[in-house]
């Protein structure tokens, strides 16, 4: 008569050992991967482990992130919308050193063409 135990034992053996070597695989992979936390700049990048952080605690960190992108954006806006206001040069007296001065503006961008055309028609005019 054949033992038909001896038969099965390498199908009950396989497979317990395939599904122990996937258990150590996830827990390998659970253990040592490494979750990072990046932030891009120009100049370079700022990378950090998260390991350590909860799940609320790296979204509140995220948040802070984007409150902080969005107020420098708002205030660069405002720079943006704000208009420049460029002060005269001081009366001289010598109507050329005073164009002279605001062709320097206009050169630096400044003041526009057409503030550099109504400055110069009023030095003109005092003429």
């Amino acid at each position: 008569m054949i033992d038909f135990s001896d038969l099965f034992a390498p199908l009950v053996i396989v497979p317990s050992i395939l599904f122990l070597t996937d258990i150590f695989l996830w827990v390998s992979y659970f253990k040592n991967r490494k979750a990072l936390f990046e932030i891009a700049f120009a100049g370079g990048a700022i990378a950090f482990s998260t390991a350590w952080l909860g799940m609320n605690e790296a979204q509140d960190f995220q948040r802070n992130i984007r409150l902080v992108k969005d107020a420098y954006e708002e205030q660069r806006e405002a720079r943006q919308a704000a208009p420049v206001t460029v002060a005269a040069p001081q009366a001289s007296g010598n109507v050329a050193d005073e164009l002279k001065k605001y062709k320097e503006l206009l050169d630096s961008g400044v003041i526009s063409a057409e503030e550099f055309d109504a400055a110069k028609s009023k030095l003109l005019g005092k003429l």
